[in-house]
């Protein structure tokens, strides 16, 4: 099952016809196949957009619809998520997004990285234990060596005909997901 994530602009065009995204939202929303996750910061935004008195029975209607369905997945809006919005807030001055999209988006990036993590592997019989790439014999470890000494992607595939170019995106992802813990410094 594909997941896809639902911003703001996919619910407006759900509800509204006159979208010219809507048949393309309506598909979605019936495809068995794809599995949707959103945030509640986007459906506040969408909500927002839907605050008219004769509006918000639909957006009532929609948000508990999503609420039961067994292909969403909604995304609280806790206090990581809004400072991770807020520093991408901070970052994309080049763009005119809002801050709840921007928490939505931050969503959307951490979905990406853990669809790249499912690429590693961990097999207690194969390399010592060690994470691999798509359960072949070529560690993370080897692939962040290459980096670390400077190597071009270009060079890593060539030397790892099997690696794929989001292979090395998933190695620099586990690495960076496994370090981000806090060290115990003693003075």
């Amino acid at each position: 099952m594909t997941t896809v994530f639902a911003d703001t602009f996919y619910f407006l065009a759900l509800l509204d016809s006159r979208e010219d995204r809507h048949h393309q939202a309506f598909d979605v929303s019936r495809d068995p196949q794809l599995r949707i996750l959103t945030t509640e910061w986007a459906l506040a935004e969408f909500g927002d957009a839907y605050c008219h008195p004769k509006d918000r029975a639909d957006f009532v209607a929609l948000y508990r619809s999503l609420l039961n369905h067994p292909r969403v997945k909604i995304v609280p809006a806790d206090t990581r998520l809004f400072q991770r919005g807020v520093e991408f807030f901070e970052q994309r001055q080049d763009k005119e997004w809002s801050l709840s999209r921007l928490a939505s988006k931050s969503v959307s990036r951490h979905f990406g990285s853990m669809k790249l993590l499912e690429r590693i592997t961990v097999e207690p019989g194969k390399c010592g234990g060690r994470p691999c790439i798509r359960g072949m014999r070529i560690r993370v470890k080897d692939v962040l060596d290459m980096l670390a000494d400077g190597a071009a992607q270009e060079e890593i595939l060539a030397d790892f005909p099997d690696l794929q170019p989001e292979d090395i995106q998933a190695s620099i992802a586990y690495a960076a997901r496994y370090l981000d813990h806090s060290v115990l410094v003693t003075t």
